[in-house]
Order: C-alpha cells, then structure tokens, then sequence
C-alpha cells in the first residue's frame, strides 16, 4: 500500500516490532523518497533501516534493561537446560576410614554439602554430609568417629539427560539436596558429577550465562600441571612448610 510514496506495510511491521524507534523509519524513507531511491534499492536501504534500528535500541538499552533482558533469556531457559548443562564434573570423595573432624573441616572449607564415601575398589558406598554430621554432634566419642560409621548408606543417582526442573522435581520428591551422576568403569560404579540445590539457585541467580562458566560438561577446567601445583601447595600449607 502506498501513500505519498511511503510503504504504509512497512511502516506497520516497524511499528508493531519497534514501537516508538519506527519513527526512524518514516524519516528514512521520506529521505529516501526525496533522493528518488525505488525498487530494488529501496528494498535493501529498508533491510539496512531494520539492522540500524535493532543496534541502536540494544546500544541505548539501559544497564539496568540489559540486566533484566540476561535474567529474562536464563530463566526461558530452565525448562531446556539439562543436568549436564549445570553439573559440576568430580565429586569430593573420602575413605570409610577418614575421620569426621577432617570431613566437617572439608566442608566447611570447600563450602559443600556432602561427600561420597567409597569402598575398597572405589565404588560409592554412602555420603556423609552435614545432616549426618549434626546426627552424629551428640554422641560423646563424636571426635573418634569415621565415615563409615556414620554415613547414610548408598549414592542418590540422577541421570545426567533430564531437564533440570524435572530433576529439581525429583530431588525435592526424594528429600535429597545432592544427587550424582555416576559411571561405569570396568564393573566398577562411582561417582562423576553432581548437581545440588546450590546448583539450581546460582543458575536462577545468575545475572548472566558468565556467571555460570564453571558448570557444566563445556566448563573451564584446570590442567592437570595446574591441578598437581595446587594440591602440592595446599599439602605444604598444612605441613606448615609455607
């Protein structure tokens, strides 16, 4: 539809995807109307007009709109995220024989909810965490127990391919805050990963998906080099060598 040689069409779509930001549009093309630009070249000045509007309405977005629109795209995206997408690859593990002192220290230290016990062979036999800890606070040979002895028997599984809502579902049903994803080597069934409600809030409170680089199967890890260096350092530091 044409009047005064403007595509009213156009100006319509402008409209309903830009809102205020079309009036760009009809100044544009009654520029371009007095430079007798038509067709072909009118077509493609309007793509132009498109991309510039899109630019200029991001470039003036307030912080604060900026904010809100990550926040907007991470929440849209819980329903399609999967466990692999916010799981931390390696899980804390102790021995049967490790004292409880050292476990709470660990968590305290490390800021986590629980560790894998494992078996002779490596397998995940129970967790110890800090509601097994409390349980344990009043007995009176409490600094002389092990992991065995008061872990809660078995490793709470969860697969690795399910929705993250679906898996915050059934942690909630299962009355778990920490549920693994193991694997399978030669027989042997240990744990790989693990997702907690920990997890799932940093993923809600994520400003954006920046802040989330460290979960995840595509997450930034540490070089073995690096890993070795740390391990080293943090040996000394409780040798008292540093």
């Amino acid at each position: 539809m044409q009047l005064l040689g403007i595509n009213w069409g156009f100006l319509i779509i402008q409209l309903l995807i830009f809102g205020s930001w079309s009036i760009l549009s009809i100044i544009a093309l009654f520029a371009l109307r007095r430079a007798q630009v038509t067709g072909i070249n009118q077509a493609i000045w309007a793509l132009l007009i498109i991309v510039i509007q899109y630019w200029a309405r991001w470039l003036f977005l307030s912080s604060d709109q900026v904010r809100i629109f990550n926040r907007n795209k991470i929440i849209l995206t819980m329903k399609s995220l999967l466990v692999r997408d916010l799981m931390t690859v390696g899980v804390p593990t102790c021995k049967t024989s490790t004292p409880i002192v050292d476990i709470a220290r660990f968590l305290v230290e490390q800021n986590v909810e629980e560790m894998v016990v494992l078996g002779e062979e490596g397998e995940g036999v129970g967790v110890v965490g800090c509601e097994e800890l409390v349980s344990a606070y009043g007995r009176e040979d409490v600094k002389s127990l092990n992991a065995e002895q008061v872990m809660r028997e078995g490793v709470p599984e969860l697969p690795a391919d399910i929705t993250l809502t679906v898996a915050a579902q059934m942690m909630k049903d299962k009355g778990i805050r920490v549920a693994y994803m193991t694997h399978n080597s030669v027989g042997i069934i240990y744990p790989a990963a693990m997702i907690s409600y920990k997890h799932i809030l940093r993923h809600l409170a994520a400003k954006d998906e920046s802040e989330l680089k460290d979960l995840g199967l595509a997450a930034e890890r540490k070089s073995p080099i690096e890993v070795f260096i740390e391990r080293r350092d943090e040996a000394r530091r409780k040798a008292g060598l540093t």
